[in-house]
């Protein structure tokens, strides 16, 4: 459990490797450094497979106009992605990547005005 926390806390750069390193010594837990290691390895994975865009759209949308949409929501169009298609949404798209969405369909400007 600790190994995880203290991963975790690396990766998000709020502790420094060697600040991990240290902490481990100074509770004698040195022997759970090569854990460590490995688990920060499995946290950059998950965190790499999590970077994935997802673009659902209402309709078949061209790779040229799912880049424009990553270029401009995200910032590169070279963001890998994937795109799936929602007749729910009605008209638009919704673009999740990591934990933030854009949402800029049609279901959600009738559902604001619905409120």
């Amino acid at each position: 459990m600790i190994v995880k926390a203290l991963a975790k806390l690396v990766v998000d750069g709020k502790v420094s490797i060697e600040g991990a390193h240290s902490l481990l010594m100074k509770y004698k837990l040195l022997a759970l450094f090569p854990a460590l290691t490995n688990e920060i390895g499995k946290v950059i994975a998950r965190e790499r497979v999590n970077a994935r865009a997802v673009l659902r759209s209402s309709h078949d949308i061209s790779d040229s106009s799912a880049q424009k949409i990553l270029e401009k929501y995200l910032g590169s169009s070279k963001v890998p992605y994937s795109v799936h298609v929602d007749k729910t949404l009605l008209a638009g798209f919704v673009l999740t990547h990591k934990k933030m969405s854009y949402d800029a369909s049609a279901r959600r400007v009738i559902n604001e005005f619905l409120k």
